[in-house]
């Protein structure tokens, strides 16, 4: 019965019955069977198959409401189950942006997986515009990412990212103010976090070229506001989807961008780039590891989060 359920959440998240039975490798004649047989069983009808779009009947509603909460009683059964086995056994699935994952979970991951083989850790990346649904629909254990909803998610501070404008070494701009610039080797030493480290006036990039990341992602919306509160006339030459592309078309020449200190400090010195302090509540950004509210909190994702802040303290 409970693959019945499943095969009927399926059509409810996909909203169609043929992307639902590609999804569960079904035929859509067999799965179209199942679901009314279901209803049948049930004694009424789950989805209204007569609208444009395919849509739950006030039955159906309740239904769904039920099975997920089964959903939400069986994690938290096997979370329980985990706790009982002292870390020897179990599954916790953890998700970041792109870039999260690539710098900070996998040497997190790294680091409790040596401690704890006997769990399988699941990484899912994805930006952050999908990441807070994957915590409300208990899709993953904890997320780690910029901003969250605090009236159904908890977060905990991680890491407090500083915000830098990165210019191409070859653009002229550089020579106007080669005295404030910074290397790279100058951001993993800390020197942008100095109080005496002048700052760059952002009007100063007046009809330049940025490489700004596509809506969805955290720099997204920081990189508007500083542009927006310098008043900074400026070209989009192109949207990208990722941190590190922005970064390597950076040092190519083909515009200015921003970056953090965390991506600067993890990767090797680009010649091709130079540095520049921003002074603005929008030049940082705070990283949390956020997981559902009123979820069961099982020793995995305690420990987990541990270790994370002591890598990060």
């Amino acid at each position: 019965m409970f693959q019945y359920e499943e095969y009927v959440y399926a059509v409810y998240k996909e909203k169609s019955f043929t992307r639902a039975a590609d999804r569960l490798f079904v035929s859509q004649p067999a799965l179209s069977a199942t679901v009314k047989k279901q209803e049948e069983r049930l004694g009424f009808k789950i989805f209204e198959r007569g609208t444009p779009s395919l849509s739950l009947t006030e039955e159906g509603e309740v239904y769904i409401r039920a099975i997920e909460r089964l959903h939400a009683l069986k994690t938290d059964l096997g979370n329980q189950i985990m706790d009982i086995s002292s870390l020897q056994s179990g599954s916790l699935t953890v998700a970041g942006a792109n870039f999260i994952s690539s710098f900070v979970l996998s040497e997190i991951i790294e680091r409790f997986t040596a401690l704890y083989p006997g769990i399988e850790v699941n990484l899912i990346e994805s930006n952050s515009k999908e990441l807070e649904s994957f915590v409300i629909e208990d899709k993953v254990d904890i997320v780690f990412d910029y901003t969250y909803n605090g009236e159904s998610i908890c977060g905990e501070p991680l890491l407090r990212e500083n915000i830098l404008l990165a210019v191409p070494a070859k653009n002229p701009l550089n020579g106007r103010l080669s005295d404030i610039a910074l290397t790279g080797a100058d951001i993993r030493g800390g020197k942008h976090l100095l109080e005496e480290t002048p700052a760059i006036d952002l009007g100063a990039c007046e009809g330049e070229s940025f490489l700004i990341l596509k809506p969805g992602n955290s720099m997204h919306h920081i990189a508007k506001a500083l542009l927006t509160e310098a008043a900074v006339n400026h070209k989009t030459t192109i949207q990208l989807d990722q941190l590190m592309t922005a970064y390597n078309m950076c040092g190519l020449g083909m515009g200015l961008t921003f970056l953090s200190d965390t991506l600067i400090k993890s990767v090797a010195e680009n010649a091709g780039i130079c540095y520049y302090k921003l002074r603005s509540s929008h030049a940082s950004r705070m990283l949390y590891m956020e997981y559902k509210k009123h979820k069961y909190v099982n020793r995995a994702m305690r420990r987990f989060m541990s270790l994370a802040a002591e890598l990060y303290s």
